[in-house]
């Protein structure tokens, strides 16, 4: 996953699929969850993922509303579709995702 260089409010408008980890590189739960998320990446080719450490831009994150880590954002056509922070199942966070995909592609 790379790191954040971009402006965010451009790549939530034009990413179909955005996947955004705010994370701390010391946190142990943060580093679990991006090998989840790079091997779910992975078979989602169309999909655009960015890593955003938490205490290199502390603004940002707060301005998003992301007090901890982890925090793992998902926006599907510029909408903000799943967010969870702290203690969570990635894979139910996943699942949700790929309904809302699902949703999507039959719509």
């Amino acid at each position: 996953m790379k790191m954040l260089h971009e402006d965010l409010e451009d790549l939530i408008r034009s990413c179909p699929l955005l996947v955004v980890e705010f994370g701390d590189d010391s946190c142990g739960p943060c580093l679990a969850i991006r090998q989840k998320l790079d091997a779910w990446l992975s078979r989602h080719p169309e999909a655009t993922a960015r890593y955003l450490p938490i205490r290199e831009f502390p603004a940002l994150a707060a301005q998003r509303g992301i007090l901890s880590a982890p925090t793992v954002s998902v926006w599907i056509d510029g909408q903000r579709v799943e967010q969870e922070s702290g203690y969570f199942s990635l894979d139910l966070l996943l699942e949700r995702v790929e309904r809302a995909l699902e949703f999507r592609k039959s719509s």
